[in-house]
């Protein structure tokens, strides 16, 4: 009875140790570097949250706000639903590189948009690239975040959630300062230069 209880003891300090080393498991390099690159969406997606409304208000009411971004998420939505199950044989990398390399040209062409029709058709397109962005970005990270501690899936959330919050806080007054077009144009660079990273280094 003494000697099955030492093991037991024994055992649980292993299982306790084991953990206490698993969450001072260095944090590997491409976690490291989707750190780095959702810091650097986040950042600059906080520009685009405070302004996108306002522009999209330009063509309407509220309503026809509310239907734009409907629209995006259903489309997003309906699309996923039948990518999920493909990814990997597409490849998850290559679907992240296209899909980013769309949406950037699909955000230029809110620079062209005349009226509200115009704004809808952009934004079913931009649901459906997020139906095959989405999923492959989600199987990215969890591939990425398999081996590592959740500690350091911890930093990926909370540095990340921060350069957001820190980009809504001041993205307004970019509106005033730099118009509608630049923004468009610097959100454009911003999808290129994810899809690149991501590919490249991730």
């Amino acid at each position: 009875m003494g000697k099955k209880r030492n093991k037991a003891i024994k055992s649980k300090k292993f299982e306790f140790l084991s953990i206490g080393n698993a969450e001072k498991t260095p944090m590997h390099k491409d976690l490291k570097n989707l750190i780095k690159i959702n810091s650097f969406y986040n950042f600059l997606s906080g520009f685009v949250e405070a302004f996108i409304i306002i522009f999209f208000n330009k063509f309407g009411n509220l309503e026809e706000v509310g239907i734009s971004l409907s629209l995006l998420i259903i489309f997003e939505g309906l699309i996923s639903l039948f990518t999920s199950k493909h990814l990997h044989k597409l490849g998850i990398k290559k679907i992240i590189l296209i899909t980013q390399i769309f949406e950037s040209l699909r955000v230029l062409g809110f620079i062209f948009a005349q009226n509200v029709y115009h704004v809808y058709l952009l934004q079913i397109l931009g649901g459906i690239i997020k139906g095959f962005n989405t999923p492959a970005y989600t199987n990215l990270f969890v591939d990425v975040c398999k081996d590592e501690s959740s500690n350091s899936i911890g930093k990926h959330s909370s540095i990340t959630t921060i350069m957001y919050g820190i980009s809504v806080l001041i993205g307004g007054f970019m509106i005033s300062f730099f118009g509608y077009k630049i923004m468009f144009i610097v959100w454009a660079i911003q999808e290129l230069v994810y899809g690149i990273y991501a590919y490249l280094k991730v």
